[in-house]
């Protein structure tokens, strides 16, 4: 609980140094994913096939550029990439546990408060999602979504404690992207005939229970392995 309570301290440190920018950044990415969210073609196939990149894009990695660039990743030296602020912070006497749960409120400043404000105003101004879903539905596609957030999203904030990044690896991670790319579209347009969007509708309002459940214990089990990944790379990564 101490480390919790200095963790967040240290993240409200970093979020103050650049209050101006985190609130025109979520300004500015709140009107624009609702412009883009609210004009979804009513429903048509299309329109829910943009909607399915625009959700994974708007809940799973547009939060991390909204950081100002010096707290992104960076190249250091070398092939090692790491956020400047956390090769800051590792010279100092902060425990490692304290620094990887910083890193993870802060992109949850940056994702959860927006995404749920995002929610509540897409559900006010767009007909099509009152039309499909009831009110109390509605707020279970949410919690799966913003599950979706943390699970996929905190791979970005876990990419703060460092990276080796080189051309080998570059092409392993674009064979990797490619690769899961095709194999949600085959298992969503193909196999299920439909997109992520009108599933995570249908489960929703089919199995609310159960979707809250396994939304919460996908979240922990996530949380539990981002942070076990980032101490595995902090302990690797020579960041002198």
């Amino acid at each position: 609980m101490q480390d919790l309570k200095q963790a967040y301290q240290l993240a409200m440190y970093e979020l103050r140094t650049a209050k101006i920018s985190y609130f025109g950044s979520v300004i500015l990415y709140l009107l624009i994913s609702l412009l883009f969210l609210v004009v979804d073609g009513k429903g048509k196939t299309i329109g829910w096939t943009i909607n399915d990149i625009l959700l994974m894009v708007i809940f799973c990695f547009a939060p991390y550029y909204m950081k100002p660039k010096e707290f992104q990743l960076q190249k250091i030296s070398g092939d090692l990439w790491a956020s400047p602020s956390v090769i800051l912070l590792r010279q100092l006497p902060i425990k490692e546990n304290v620094l990887i749960w910083s890193r993870l409120i802060v992109y949850s400043f940056y994702s959860l408060l927006p995404q749920i404000i995002l929610l509540i105003a897409l559900y006010l101004l767009s007909s099509n999602y009152r039309e499909i879903m009831t009110p109390t539905e509605y707020m279970i596609f949410s919690i799966i979504w913003l599950a979706i957030g943390i699970i996929i999203g905190f791979s970005m904030a876990a990419s703060d404690v460092g990276e080796f990044i080189n051309p080998k690896s570059m092409i392993m991670a674009s064979i990797i992207i490619i690769t899961s790319l095709a194999i949600i579209y085959f298992i969503f347009y193909r196999v299920l005939e439909d997109g992520i969007v009108r599933w995570t509708i249908y489960i929703a309002s089919e199995w609310s229970f159960l979707s809250i459940v396994i939304s919460i214990i996908v979240t922990i089990l996530s949380v539990k392995y981002w942070i076990h990944y980032m101490k595995k790379k902090m302990t690797e990564l020579d960041y002198l």
